[in-house]
């Protein structure tokens, strides 16, 4: 697949683009610019933390340059693709901004898809590039994609992260030295936020997985959105056990604290336990994930032994919310709201209950359309039916 993509006036027209602009949907700055601002603005602040790894926003930031000019020394370029099959590990935010310097698209990989599921999408995307691990939870997955590069023609390198060796493959070696100034200029110009940005790919639940292009500014409006939702500041920290290699965790987990210059922990391995260790650690603040979590979170919290009053959000997508789940948790982790959000890979975010919302809401309902989404309801011959009636299914356009 590796042809031209559509660019934005593909989708939509001047006027679209003019009015969302206009009211502030869609903004000027790059992933890259917003972390250059961030960096500016609290150089020392914590931004992104994993099991092994701490980075401030300062050191994001550079680190982002740095792996953006050693991407351009290994040949990749502007609006071509570049696959990345990571655990929830600070390289894949790295890599994403990294990309996105350049000009490059993302195309995000689960780490739970194997063979043939990873070989459709890179085959399918035409990534030129790859980003992935050794082993992990048992699986070496340089191997697998060693065995894949035979038939993905287009994929012309493959690097490592944490490979532990400074061999061509690493990707540890791909961070340039040298000052600032000097890469900046090297690397060219930065992407617009209307540029190509990500190729994310659906579950492919009923035929094979269909990839949803987008551009940054259509991700960041539906973090921008959540942002508002939840009355998100700095001072929050995310806890971030869901794929940053997926939707959900992409928007929530990286982007969302980006926006608001908080603090973000990514959980690169879901264990209940390990999580109310961590956020208790880390004193988290907000989750967003799909109910299983949360549910899950539950089943294992012991009033005694754990202590997670610090979360004020625990957001659930993907999945109806049980009742029983949202009233239960609020009594189990009193001062946390529970709240549902509706969305998909096609758009983000749709709907949701937001922290102004009476607390039982979301115990029935996905709440509203945000600022910038439409929904219509229809009957089962896509009929848009009047107020107050029930359809068979929404059809959902989100403005972006």
């Amino acid at each position: 697949m590796a042809e031209q993509l559509k660019t934005v006036r593909d989708r939509y027209s001047d006027e679209e683009i003019a009015s969302y602009y206009a009211q502030g949907f869609w903004q000027e700055s790059s992933f890259y610019r917003l972390a250059t601002d961030q960096a500016a603005a609290t150089p020392d602040a914590p931004f992104l933390v994993d099991s092994s790894t701490s980075l401030t926003y300062a050191e994001f930031a550079d680190r982002v340059l740095r792996l953006a000019a050693g991407l351009h020394r290994a040949g990749l370029r502007r609006g071509e693709r570049i696959a990345v099959q990571l655990p929830n590990w600070v390289e894949f935010p790295l890599v994403a901004a990294a990309a996105s310097r350049i000009g490059a698209i993302v195309v995000p990989i689960m780490p739970i898809y194997r063979g043939d599921e990873v070989g459709y999408v890179v085959q399918h995307s035409g990534a030129a590039f790859a980003v992935t691990c050794g082993e992990f939870r048992g699986f070496d997955h340089a191997a697998m994609f060693a065995e894949l590069r035979p038939r993905t023609p287009d994929l012309r390198k493959v690097f490592v992260a944490r490979a532990g060796a400074s061999g061509a493959d690493s990707l540890d070696a791909l961070f340039a030295t040298g000052e600032p100034a000097e890469l900046e200029a090297e690397v060219g110009a930065d992407s617009s936020p209307d540029d190509g940005f990500l190729i994310v790919y659906t579950s492919g639940t009923t035929s094979r997985p269909k990839g949803c292009f987008h551009t940054f500014n259509t991700l960041r409006s539906s973090a921008a959105a959540i942002a508002q939702s939840l009355d998100y500041t700095a001072a929050d920290v995310q806890f971030g056990p869901s794929p940053i290699t997926h939707s959900t965790g992409l928007v929530t987990s990286v982007v969302l604290p980006l926006l608001a210059g908080a603090k973000s922990y990514l959980m690169e391995a879901w264990d209940p336990a390990e999580g109310l260790r961590i956020i208790e650690e880390h004193r988290c603040t907000a989750a967003v994930t799909a109910t299983p979590f949360l549910q899950m979170l539950m089943g294992a919290y012991e009033p005694g032994k754990h202590d997670a009053s610090s979360l004020r959000l625990w957001v659930c997508a993907g999945s109806p919310i049980p009742g029983s789940v949202v009233e239960q948790s609020r009594e189990m982790f009193a001062g946390c709201q529970t709240l549902s959000l509706y969305g998909r890979s096609e758009n983000f975010l749709t709907t949701m209950c937001t922290v102004r919302d009476a607390p039982t809401r979301s115990a029935s309902s996905d709440g509203s359309a945000l600022a910038g989404a439409e929904v219509r309801v229809v009957d089962s011959e896509g009929r848009e039916l009047p107020r107050g009636e029930e359809g068979t299914s929404p059809t959902t356009v989100r403005v972006t």
